[in-house]
């Protein structure tokens, strides 16, 4: 599980630039990518350069998996879909809003059409697949269909327009997933 590389590739920077920007250097970046868990008070510094770059994340989400992972600030979902979030999230249940980037999942999503998913257990995906998820993976978030790979412990994210099966990926490791709730067209 990579989320420090989730996060640095939300905010589209190198590793070189996340040191001279945040003062956060390349090694410890490299450790970090590849499995050694931050200290909180890093864990710390990477929420606030993050939110310099108008990404949000939290301590939480990068130790112990709870809540969202890294989301951009600077695109806002629709009023009604936040405020339904919001408001089943009091539930005790975690929701979260996502803008659908491209046409990977025609027809029935499509780019710029949003949609509310349910935050679920990692140990639920085995009930869901396959089935159209919202995945967090180490190099992103993508909304695909998820099917069990060849590999145990793996999956493949497929797509369901034929036209972008190069943006199919194979043999990832998930590390949250979300079911959709709901789904407003653009």
């Amino acid at each position: 599980m990579n989320k420090v590389k989730m996060i640095r590739n939300s905010m589209q920077l190198s590793r070189n630039a996340m040191q001279k920007l945040h003062n956060i250097s390349t090694s410890s970046l490299g450790r970090w990518e590849q499995g050694q868990t931050p200290s909180e008070s890093s864990c710390e510094r990477l929420v606030k350069a993050a939110s310099a770059h108008g990404i949000t994340t939290s301590v939480d989400w990068i130790l112990h998996d709870i809540g969202d992972s890294p989301t951009n600030l600077n695109k806002t979902a629709p009023k009604a879909l936040t405020e339904l979030a919001k408001k089943l999230s009091n539930g005790g249940r975690s929701y979260t809003t996502f803008e659908v980037p491209d046409d990977c999942m025609l027809p029935t999503y499509s780019s710029q059409d949003w949609i509310l998913a349910q935050r679920l257990s990692s140990q639920s995906i085995n009930k869901l697949k396959p089935k159209v998820l919202l995945i967090d993976t180490e190099h992103g978030r993508y909304l695909r269909l998820l099917k069990p790979s060849k590999c145990p412990e793996y999956y493949d994210l497929v797509t369901t327009n034929p036209a972008a099966d190069a943006r199919c990926f194979y043999e990832e490791r998930v590390i949250g997933i979300a079911v959709v709730v709901c789904h407003i067209i653009a």
